[in-house]
């Protein structure tokens, strides 16, 4: 077993090695980034309920900098907007029990609403195991622009003020890059700070990611 381990390790290292993943100083490239923000603390409202999940969307111009061919330093600058609707009516299951609506991804006439815009500033330590696949872990950075309300009873959005302009988060992930410059990452955020002033209440997030380096070959 002990031989199968080291073997293993010193494939890992004569790949990694090997492998010219960042042939060049400095890549660009734009990243789309679609993820699940759930809520979590003890303020925190139920993934069922109300503000438990939110969608997340994310454009980011990227940069690469490599400091040597396996490890580089990935830094990022975007618009995000985060989103959900919740639907109030009252419903009967099929055995005959009354519920509360839910999340849904689907506008109806009963549904409160809530969006937010912001900044995204993702800045990642990432290292090349072998060529092309990576493990990358670092810190995202949302600075909020505003987040607006809608309650299912009037047509207007009102302002909600207790909403923390900086929120800070760890993540860390994996993905590929193809060898001209397609990118698939998976990557999971803890967030470490309260979205709103008023409550004990922080966002993880679940993200799938695909980007394109213009130069990376």
């Amino acid at each position: 077993m002990k031989k199968l381990l080291l073997a293993v390790i010193m494939l890992l290292a004569f790949t990694s090695n090997a492998s010219a993943n960042a042939n060049k100083p400095l890549i660009f490239g734009l990243q789309l980034i679609d993820a699940i923000e759930y809520a979590a603390g003890p303020d925190a409202p139920g993934y069922r309920d109300e503000g438990g999940y939110r969608m997340y969307l994310s454009l980011n111009a990227s940069t690469m900098f490599a400091i040597t061919p396996e490890f580089a330093i990935h830094a990022g600058l975007g618009i995000e907007y985060r989103y959900f609707s919740f639907d109030i009516r009252d419903t009967v299951n099929a055995m005959g029990v009354s519920t509360t609506g839910g999340w849904t991804a689907e506008s109806s006439e009963n549904e409160d609403m809530d969006y937010s815009v912001g900044l995204s500033i993702p800045l990642m330590a990432r290292y090349f195991l072998f060529d092309g696949f990576y493990g990358e872990l670092g810190t995202i950075i949302d600075i909020n622009f505003f987040e607006k309300f809608k309650p299912y009873f009037t047509d207007e959005y009102v302002d909600i003020s207790e909403q923390n302009t900086l929120n800070v988060g760890i993540g860390g992930g994996v993905g590929y890059i193809f060898s001209f410059g397609l990118e698939i990452n998976g990557m999971f955020t803890y967030g470490l700070t309260n979205l709103y002033s008023n409550a004990d209440w922080v966002g993880h997030r679940i993200y799938l990611n695909v980007a394109y380096w213009f130069n990376y070959r």
